[in-house]
């Protein structure tokens, strides 16, 4: 009796949707709206630079399985999925697929080149693909995984936008506390590694001073960084910022050179111990800048 019970709620237990998401920011904001009927794999892990992620061959049976592909877009992922999507040959996920979701097509992207040409560096020709971390895109980006998730399974469409519902009212309180912090921040210029915190910076009204790298992907060259230390001399109010996987020597030397505090910021989730998920990716920010 016991053994039939057992294999009757087997037959009745829902199959979950397969998830895949490029970056651990997604799967955060993707099990909020997805709740308990989703098995997620990451291709990333958070403190890697979300450029150069090393495409594991493990990874392609998981895009093989894949039910929906939900990933950042604007070219972020060109250096490491497009191979890995080909060799896992899933029709549900190959490019112009329904079930291949790109995020960046309901954001409006800043910093759009005027040109795309190689000599400028690895530039984006969407534009800055790092819209994530502006916390006014979480709704836009929560919006375009709500659809999708309705789209691999119609039938949970009133689960998946009460979830939603409760995502967004976690964001407008959160939204108020970040805002509360900006305010207090206040006036502030960057010198930032990357071209990573733009829309950080668009967020806080900051000025981006410079950048350590000459051109997006471009190490910098030793006058590369004496222009930037003669540039910054008597400015107040500034803090360096970088990302885990920046080179922290260069950004070492900089700040003694200028005297000038430098912070490393959280780029993703799990990219540093105290950010577990999307809405810690924000507190862990404005709390490093504001320190």
């Amino acid at each position: 009796m016991l053994n039939i019970f057992i294999l009757f709620f087997f037959l009745l237990k829902e199959e979950p949707i397969r998830v895949v998401v490029s970056y651990p920011y997604i799967a955060s904001i993707v099990k909020e709206i997805g709740g308990d009927i989703l098995e997620i794999t990451i291709l990333s892990n958070g403190t890697e630079d979300p450029h150069h992620v090393v495409p594991k061959p493990s990874l392609i049976g998981k895009l093989r399985r894949a039910d929906i592909l939900f990933i950042n877009g604007a070219s972020l992922e060109i250096g490491f999925l497009p191979p890995l999507i080909e060799q896992a040959n899933n029709p549900r996920i190959n490019p112009g697929s329904k079930f291949l979701i790109d995020l960046s097509q309901k954001i409006e992207l800043i910093d759009k080149p005027l040109k795309v040409s190689r000599a400028e560096g690895d530039i984006h020709p969407e534009g800055n693909p790092h819209y994530y971390l502006s916390y006014k895109n979480l709704p836009k980006i929560a919006e375009g995984i709500l659809e999708g998730l309705i789209s691999v399974r119609p039938e949970k469409r009133e689960y998946f936008e009460n979830n939603y519902k409760n995502f967004i009212e976690k964001y407008e309180n959160k939204k108020k506390e970040w805002e509360d912090v900006l305010k207090k921040i206040g006036s502030l210029k960057l010198i930032q590694y990357h071209r990573m915190f733009n829309y950080l910076a668009k967020d806080g009204n900051f000025e981006i001073v410079d950048e350590i790298e000459p051109k997006p992907g471009i190490p910098p060259t030793a006058k590369h960084i004496e222009d930037i230390v003669n540039k910054v001399k008597g400015q107040n109010f500034i803090k360096i910022v970088g990302a885990v996987y920046n080179d922290i020597n260069t950004i070492k030397k900089l700040s003694e050179k200028t005297g000038i505090k430098y912070v490393i910021l959280p780029h993703d989730v799990n990219s540093l111990s105290e950010v577990k998920d999307i809405f810690s990716l924000f507190d862990t920010i404005f709390k490093k800048l504001s320190e």
